[in-house]
């Protein structure tokens, strides 16, 4: 059997060994431990407060972003405007002048019909002029009789037909 005393010293050693190992495992393991995990929480924070940073800069720039598209949106907007304005102006600008053209051929035309008319009722006048003065030296040359007439209105009529 195990007398007091060794019971005593042999917890007493064990005590001073569990001290021992503790102080040992607390220098050599924990602290060690400790500092590795402590300094793995910052870089962990780190890497959150980076990251944290990076998607303000992201909102940020995908904010600018939005911005620049809406603006170009509404100078293409204003552009498309501006030309369709500017395209109208030149459509009416040029069905204007296509009108002021019409105008002036219409002119043209009428004065040229009304002078050619001028000019065909000019030569039936003298046509018929001559007409007249044949038929007349015609009618003096001979004796007007029914048949004679007939004969001398159909003579007429030929050599209008010639003419």
């Amino acid at each position: 059997m195990i007398d007091a005393k060794t019971a005593v010293e042999s917890i007493i050693l064990n005590i001073a060994n569990i001290v021992i190992m503790f102080l040992i495992v607390r220098f050599l393991v924990y602290k060690p431990v400790k500092k590795f995990l402590t300094a793995r929480r910052e870089r962990v924070e780190a890497g959150i407060a980076e990251a944290d940073e990076k998607q303000k800069r992201a909102d940020a720039a995908l904010a600018e972003a939005e911005a620049a598209r809406l603006s170009a949106e509404e100078f293409a907007q204003a552009e498309k405007t501006r030309i369709i304005d500017a395209a109208s102006a030149d459509a009416d600008r040029i069905v204007a002048e296509a009108n002021a053209q019409a105008n002036v051929i219409r002119d043209e035309a009428v004065a040229e019909a009304a002078h050619s008319s001028d000019r065909i009722m000019d030569d039936m006048r003298e046509h018929i002029a001559d007409i007249a003065v044949d038929l007349a030296g015609e009618i003096i040359g001979r004796e007007i009789d029914k048949n004679g007439s007939r004969e001398l209105i159909d003579g007429f009529f030929d050599k209008v037909s010639e003419k």
